[in-house]
């Protein structure tokens, strides 16, 4: 079973119980559900497809979460780093698993900008910001996409 099922299965028999609550406050299975609906649309937008690398340096929160689900939906790998790094690090990050898109603050690290190129990763990464991210996310099409993922894929590099 691919992991993304996991919160499918929660969002079909826990709906209105809570998912996950941040300072925005609670947030049910039903909700997230939804949002993460929203982000496979925004994510399928930034040209994200299965097997890309999708770098997520921004809050612990309810957005986070809708990033990390989408992700696995679309067969995409997250990967989860520190929001905190430098520019330098986050480079290196987004250079060494390839990625295509890295979702970081600008002041995350040292010159490293929203929309900037990291470096050897190459033009094909791209950056947005958190705050910047999850506004469009909100304002996208929900989207039922769900990848064919084989078994044994790639979900997550920690």
């Amino acid at each position: 079973m691919p992991v993304s099922d996991l919160l499918a299965e929660r969002r079909a028999d826990r709906a209105e119980h809570p998912a996950v609550v941040d300072g925005d406050g609670a947030l049910s299975y039903a909700g997230l559900g939804t949002a993460v609906d929203r982000a496979v649309g925004w994510l399928r937008a930034q040209g994200v497809t299965a097997g890309e690398r999708v770098v997520h340096a921004g809050p612990n929160d309810r957005s986070f979460l809708a990033l990390f689900w989408a992700t696995l939906r679309i067969g995409a790998v997250f990967v989860p780093v520190h929001p905190e790094l430098t520019g330098p690090q986050l480079a290196h990050i987004a250079d060494d698993c390839t990625a295509a898109l890295a979702i970081c603050a600008p002041a995350a690290g040292e010159g490293l900008e929203a929309g900037a190129d990291l470096g050897a990763a190459g033009p094909a990464c791209r950056t947005v910001a958190p705050a910047t991210a999850w506004q469009e996310i909100q304002r996208t099409a929900a989207d039922g996409f769900t990848a064919e993922v084989a078994d044994d894929a790639v979900a997550v590099l920690i």
